[in-house]
């Protein structure tokens, strides 16, 4: 994991992608990155995510951020309307991007940038336990731009080995009419054979809440 880890972020250095760069070339490539993305996603019948929304090395007030990024994804946003592609942006803490943390963010750019039905939300409830004051609330308010959800506890491990009340998120996605995607998106800790042991009956002990 560890390598796999190292060559994905050398991957991205070198690529050095953006949709918020202030450069128009580097906003170019990207946008032309996302199209063979689209591209490939129709032909699968999945959606595309884009994710690591940062503004590398610029200082930018919440609304210059969400004017620029709903300018350079407009592109993006017609040819996956298209394609009939969904793309999906993930919420992260304020740890990691500078801007669009909660469910309320999100919900504000989506608003903000008059984003059509094929544009959604990834939910991830590691990055919603900082965020997000209440997690059936913001299922609520995500409604139907929910497009897919992580799932991970407090401390980034395999559910079960942090604090969130993994069985309570779950029957509130249930109850919302959730019915999209769940995904683990997690470390390998305790340990990668806890993951392997456990992931099954975690599945399992879901489907039947």
């Amino acid at each position: 994991m560890r390598l796999y880890d190292d060559r994905y972020r050398a991957g991205r250095r070198r690529d050095g992608l953006s949709l918020l760069s202030g450069d128009n070339a580097v906003v170019a490539r990207t946008r032309a990155r996302l199209a063979e993305h689209i591209e490939v996603a129709a032909l699968l019948g999945s959606h595309v995510t884009i994710g690591s929304l940062r503004a590398p090395d610029r200082e930018m007030s919440k609304t210059a951020y969400m004017h620029e990024l709903a300018e350079a994804m407009r592109p993006c946003v017609e040819l996956a309307q298209r394609c009939g592609v969904t793309l999906v942006l993930e919420a992260l803490n304020r740890y990691e991007i500078s801007h669009l943390h909660s469910a309320a963010d999100m919900l504000e750019f989506l608003t903000l940038s008059d984003a059509p039905d094929n544009v959604g939300v990834l939910w991830d409830i590691f990055h919603a336990n900082i965020e997000d004051r209440d997690f059936s609330a913001a299922i609520a308010l995500l409604g139907h731009r929910l497009k897919h959800v992580h799932f991970a506890d407090s401390n980034r491990a395999f559910p079960g080995y942090g604090h969130l009340p993994i069985d309570d998120i779950y029957r509130a996605l249930k109850q919302a009419g959730y019915h999209h995607a769940v995904s683990l998106e997690c470390l390998c800790a305790p340990s990668v054979e806890t993951l392997l042991e456990e992931a099954g009956p975690l599945i399992a002990r879901l489907r039947r809440l």
